[in-house]
């Protein structure tokens, strides 16, 4: 198996807790540029399950039974890159609880290469930011992925999704460290 286009530094399956009983938990989980099984994550031990269940990335889509995007941020578990996780619940009756989630991982340095010459095409400044309006890709080059950035004078803004947008014209926030 390969990534489409190399997006995806990571995908599988998370079963929620209890799925498959008390005490037991399961990850399916391929990541790499080949898509290669991650057999070290496949069955954690009973202790290790808080490890995912209390992550963003699992712990919203869970609780709220819709998608999510999380991040910018390093990704520690897997991949130890600049990531956001695009996440969704799974259901195994419409009607049921969430049995699990399935997720992908994109490196930021991937997105950037993909969205950054459509973002100059926008504008200049076009920045794609998060809820928090953290910059995940700024065609503005005092603005790297991560940074806290603010709407600047006259800005547009358009949505992408439900969870992102792109800013016209952004510029880091004057709060930002």
């Amino acid at each position: 198996m390969r990534a489409p286009d190399g997006y995806a530094a990571g995908a599988g399956f998370l079963a929620n807790a209890g799925l498959l009983g008390p005490e037991r938990s399961y990850i399916a989980w391929w990541q790499g540029e080949e898509m290669e099984h991650v057999d070290a994550l496949a069955n954690f031990s009973p202790n290790s399950i808080s490890r995912y269940v209390k992550s963003e990335w699992f712990r919203i889509p869970v609780e709220t039974g819709r998608a999510h995007v999380t991040g910018p941020y390093v990704d520690f578990l897997c991949t130890d890159e600049y990531v956001l996780t695009f996440t969704h619940p799974v259901f195994c009756r419409p009607d049921g609880p969430v049995a699990g989630i399935v997720g992908m991982d994109v490196t930021v340095q991937r997105l950037e290469r993909g969205a950054v010459p459509g973002l100059r095409r926008i504008g200049d400044r076009a920045t794609l930011v998060n809820a928090d309006g953290r910059a995940i890709a700024s065609a503005a080059p005092e603005i790297a992925a991560g940074d806290l950035a603010v709407p600047g004078e006259g800005c547009s803004s358009y949505p992408v999704g439900r969870a992102l947008r792109i800013w016209s014209s952004a510029v880091p926030s004057p709060t930002a460290p």
